[in-house]
């Protein structure tokens, strides 16, 4: 099956803090529901090395669709509606490589079906 998202995004920066906030509708084809999706997120600067940002986040099946609806584990089945919170960590290690941390929740059900908060770690550069 394939989708087409449009998305709205959002943003403003000050000297060391920004806005972000994305809006947008998914149409999804072979009968599956379609989404409305948001994400809003603040970020700042710690110093010349570190940052960080908090990111709230949503997807809600719109309950359109014909396909079969299902509760995968992850909770992202035909049908499934989530909310989600995220804390990222960021240091610069040199010039261009970053070492990362997030830490991932959900709210409501989707937090029931991941058993708890998930942490990744990352290692990324600028280009």
């Amino acid at each position: 099956a394939w989708s087409v998202r449009p998305v709205l995004n959002f943003g403003y920066a000050f000297d060391s803090v920004y806005l972000a906030s994305s809006f947008s509708y998914q149409y999804r084809a072979r009968g599956y529901d379609d989404r409305l999706a948001w994400s809003a997120e603040v970020g700042m600067t710690f110093s010349e090395r570190s940052g960080g940002r908090l990111r709230a986040s949503g997807s809600y099946a719109l309950l359109n669709g014909t396909a079969e609806r299902s509760n995968s584990p992850n909770g992202r089945g035909n049908g499934s509606s989530w909310t989600g919170i995220a804390v990222e960590l960021d240091y610069r290690l040199t010039r261009a490589w970053y070492a990362g941390v997030t830490i991932e929740g959900g709210l409501g059900a989707i937090r029931r079906l991941s058993g708890g908060p998930v942490i990744s770690l990352s290692i990324s550069t600028q280009y």
